[in-house]
């Protein structure tokens, strides 16, 4: 019988559960509204599920190929190109389909580290918290670039302390999660020259890039010419359509890395839902107009969780992309632990500590995260619990 944790993987002890995760739960637990995990609370476009609706009921509901449906894997190659620029990709020889955007980012970062060259792969800070533990379990070296509020710029500077010849991979979100930045052409060819010195690979992750706010423009690390052999591209539905459950996700390779790609995939979840990748394709190709629309109706959520927030005493910058916003709480008087227990209990608000996003203490006590991905009823009631509590306080 197992009766001891000294028993486990040893690298299963060097994270705990999703923070995120657990404060959704805590915030369905008690009826909070929950401005902590980052899905949109709507119904994917009617067309798409529609889609989905009629792959099942037609049949399409066995395995598929295990790199992805040929369909999806061209219109995957379409996307990059009608909305990124990007020309080159191809669906047989560069894209392969996964379970959302988690396992594409874990497949690529267990295909590209081999712990046994103590290979070191770089992270923004804050980050995502899920690079983190996947960063353990394909063994690799973490080094850190702590990118500073306000601008949270990645700088020349920065990069040359980490980037050596032990670099295999830097990590990316773009448009940025937690932070909403949105990286310019200049950090991204500065990203670009520091790969192609070291050998490196840039990972960026792109499930945001239909987020971009006041015509800012997402720009993909692949468009840049020369890294076509150096970039891995993630991306995926979820966010964009919302339908975070249904899990269709996609890594964009190098022609020489695929291969290598599709083996782990194959032996981590090995396909994808057939009938939600029929509905993916459907996705992809909806008109410009629901983009539009899209970054339109997120400008207006924004709008009113920021209003909101400047009249309390968290202070932040306005995002430029994704649908977070990263606070910093110095001046309410508590750790943001000690905020977001606050938050739950006494305001029916549920959001993220800074501990998701940082390493270093005093830099995950100074923040919450915050997402307006809900709909505007709800944005509204939390701003009005929001300030309600700091006036109390």
């Amino acid at each position: 019988m197992f009766t001891s944790e000294s028993k486990l993987n040893s690298k299963v002890g060097r994270f705990g559960s999703c923070i995120t995760r657990q404060m959704s739960v805590r915030a369905t637990s008690v009826s909070a509204l929950n401005l902590s995990q980052g899905f949109p609370d709507e119904s994917p476009p009617p067309a798409v599920a529609a889609a989905a609706i009629n792959a099942i009921s037609t049949g399409r509901n066995h395995y598929a190929d295990m790199r992805g449906l040929p369909e999806l894997r061209a219109a995957v190659a379409r996307a990059m190109d009608r909305f990124h620029g990007v020309g080159w990709v191809d669906g047989d020889k560069h894209v392969t389909i996964t379970c959302g955007t988690t396992e594409a980012m874990l497949v690529t970062l267990l295909t590209l580290v081999d712990e046994n060259r103590n290979d070191e792969v770089i992270l923004l800070e804050p980050w995502y918290e899920n690079y983190w533990p996947q960063l353990v379990l394909c063994g690799a070296t973490l080094k850190t670039v702590v990118l500073n509020a306000p601008d949270y710029r990645v700088t020349d500077e920065s990069l040359a302390r980490v980037f050596n010849a032990r670099t295999r991979a830097i990590v990316v979100s773009n448009p940025g999660n937690p932070t909403g930045r949105v990286l310019d052409g200049d950090e991204l060819a500065l990203i670009a020259s520091y790969c192609k010195r070291y050998d490196a690979v840039a990972v960026m992750d792109e499930i945001y890039c239909h987020y971009t706010f006041d015509s800012k423009k997402h720009l993909s690390m692949a468009a840049i010419p020369g890294m076509e052999d150096g970039v891995i591209t993630v991306n995926g539905i979820s966010k964009g359509f919302a339908c975070t459950g249904w899990r269709v996700g996609w890594a964009i390779t190098p022609e020489a890395l695929t291969p290598a790609v599709r083996r782990v995939h194959d032996f981590v979840t090995a396909t994808v839902p057939t009938p939600f990748q029929i509905a993916a394709v459907t996705a992809l190709e909806l008109p410009d107009a629901y983009f539009v629309d899209l970054r339109s109706r997120y400008e207006r959520r924004r709008a009113i969780l920021c209003n909101y927030l400047q009249q309390t005493p968290m202070q932040f910058q306005i995002p430029q992309g994704a649908y977070y916003i990263l606070a910093d709480v110095c001046a309410t008087g508590r750790t943001s632990d000690q905020l977001a227990t606050e938050l739950l209990n006494d305001a029916g608000v549920a959001v993220v500590p800074g501990r998701a996003y940082y390493r270093e203490q005093h830099l995950a006590n100074s923040v919450v995260r915050l997402t307006f991905s809900k709909g505007e009823d709800t944005l509204h009631a939390a701003g009005q619990a929001l300030c309600e509590f700091f006036a109390h306080v």
